[in-house]
């Protein structure tokens, strides 16, 4: 489940996968490439900043026509989602409008069920919800590159009903970051997806914004995972 941008322009969400003390998150947060673990506590009241152990994860340049250029980790897998196969109980945190000065974040509950496909080199999992009284649901396919070794990761909603254009990237050992590019409140962003699996039980992905180029990150999604 890497919700993107577009979920966000449900009503419940706001306008498409909590730093510390989240009842005093800033909107702009501003996070160190590869020196940043957010640790969500079990009522998801608070997330700690922690700093990452090991080498860098994997890295993106920017073209000179914007586009973006990813290198896999040494340690990129395919074996690197096998943790989420199964299904899950998830606590979301969203920013209510990214992008916007807005520090208002609203919570809510939500279900998956994961499994791989394709001898192991991909996988995919249906997110279940309720978004203004009404049923949501999302698919996420995830697919692995043996040659490049990186991952790509599409999502569908019933909002929408199409995949869009994927993010990309690897894991190094129990992180892994995951890169594209979106639209969202008529700024073009690059987006985020950060897993945190250094508990595989209590599995957390987050979700980023930047819109310049990198400099800077919003960071807007957060989600606890929980065996079902």
């Amino acid at each position: 489940m890497e919700v993107t941008a577009r979920v966000h322009h449900d009503a419940r969400l706001g306008s498409h996968p909590i730093v510390a003390a989240i009842g005093h998150a800033k909107r702009a947060a501003v996070i160190e490439e590869n020196a940043h673990t957010f640790v969500m506590s079990a009522a998801m009241g608070v997330l700690a900043r922690r700093r990452s152990k090991g080498k860098l994860m994997s890295a993106f340049s920017l073209s000179s026509d914007g586009k973006l250029a990813i290198t896999a980790s040494e340690t990129s897998s395919k074996n690197d989602f096998d943790y989420l196969v199964g299904n899950w109980n998830i606590r979301n945190r969203t920013l209510k409008e990214p992008l916007a000065g807005s520090d208002e974040w609203e919570e809510f509950d939500a279900t998956q069920e994961f499994r791989q496909i394709l001898v192991g080199l991909g996988n995919f999992d249906i997110f279940h919800t309720e978004l203004g009284g009404k049923p949501f649901e999302g698919l996420t396919v995830r697919l692995f590159d043996p040659k490049t070794r990186l991952w790509t990761i599409y999502w569908a909603d019933s909002n929408a009903g199409k995949l869009d254009d994927g993010k990309v990237g690897s894991f190094n050992g129990d992180e892994g970051e995951f890169f594209g590019r979106e639209v969202v409140a008529g700024k073009d962003v690059i987006v985020k997806f950060h897993w945190d699996k250094r508990n595989p039980k209590t599995p957390i992905y987050s979700r980023a914004f930047s819109a310049d180029a990198g400099r800077t990150w919003e960071w807007n999604w957060y989600s606890k995972f929980s065996r079902r």
